[in-house]
């Protein structure tokens, strides 16, 4: 767990174009606490304008070398396809931070369209919004995503730089935080390994799919934290705020799986997006622009998770 910093630990450095920003790591390369942040629906390439301030709040405040690590993805309204590159880039950097960096603690954020994003890697089964008020493939057009060969070139790439960078420094590649982590959720889950058709512990489902939990860097997850969610369901024991609702392509119940205890929700009530459409506000202001002010506790959520 960490604590709480009485002031700010680091400064400088708070651009939203860069692809890093706001900590210093250790020598080795690697910080303690690497957060991904995926902003909203066309926001400017950076985390935006909801994470940064909520991201240089954890910087200031953990007592704990931390890096914020913009997700590279379009962020656009061509939804679908967007959500579905979106996640495709978590899962690389992930693996990409596994390789290099398995002590290191991950915080998935994500922020609207964002959040979305980070919900669907983790979901039990991805949404496709058939719980909402519509859905997102018959709205936007469901992309694809990367083929299966593009994924694993860009994680190789990925891991390949992190790990470089991460020798370079004098870095390790597996570490006993990243060993306990894993005893700790598989503990958990009951075991679960995945094991597939060739019969190893690969991750990988009976049907040949990857098992999200055991995916490179999925171990190292301690914290997600969302707001403004897409795919809000009410009731869930993870929600904060006053939104009691579903959101507009609402997720259903229990489908977070085993990261639903280490997830914190935002939703206002007055926010269209994770309320639905009858909810008050407008989408880029009223309450779906409103959740900077959520900064203190999830930093405090975090805080209690790392």
């Amino acid at each position: 767990m960490v604590v709480l910093a009485s002031g700010a630990v680091l400064a400088g450095g708070l651009a939203a174009t860069s692809s890093s920003f706001a900590a210093e790591a250790p020598s080795s390369g690697c910080a303690d606490v690497e957060i991904i942040g995926a902003r909203g629906t066309t926001e400017a390439p950076g985390v935006g304008r909801i994470l940064q301030p909520v991201a240089a709040r954890m910087t200031a405040e953990l007592d704990a070398a931390v890096r914020t690590t913009p997700l590279d993805y379009p962020a656009s309204v061509n939804y679908g396809s967007s959500v579905r590159q979106g996640v495709d880039a978590v899962r690389v950097e992930l693996a990409a931070i596994a390789e290099s960096c398995p002590d290191t603690a991950i915080v998935l954020m994500g922020y609207s369209q964002g959040a979305d994003v980070m919900g669907d890697v983790l979901a039990a089964m991805p949404t496709g919004g058939s719980g909402g008020a519509m859905t997102r493939g018959g709205m936007m057009g469901m992309g694809m995503g990367m083929s299966r060969g593009e994924m694993m070139s860009r994680m190789r790439e990925r891991m390949a730089a992190r790990a470089a960078a991460a020798r370079a420094n004098g870095g390790g590649m597996m570490g006993g935080g990243m060993m306990a982590r894993m005893r700790q959720r598989l503990a958990n889950a009951g075991g679960m390994m995945g094991g597939g058709n060739d019969g190893g512990m690969n991750g990988m489902d009976n049907s040949g799919g990857m098992n999200m939990a055991m995916e490179p860097g999925m171990m190292q997850v301690e914290a997600v934290v969302l707001f403004g969610d897409p795919t809000f369901t009410g009731g869930e024991p993870f929600n904060a705020g006053d939104g009691q609702g579903n959101g507009i392509f609402a997720r259903g119940a229990g489908n977070l799986g085993t990261f639903a205890d280490r997830t914190i929700s935002f939703c206002n009530s007055n926010d269209p997006i994770c309320q639905g459409r009858g909810a008050g506000g407008g989408g880029g202001g009223g309450g779906h622009g409103d959740y900077v002010k959520f900064s203190g506790e999830a930093t405090e959520f975090v805080a209690g998770r790392v």
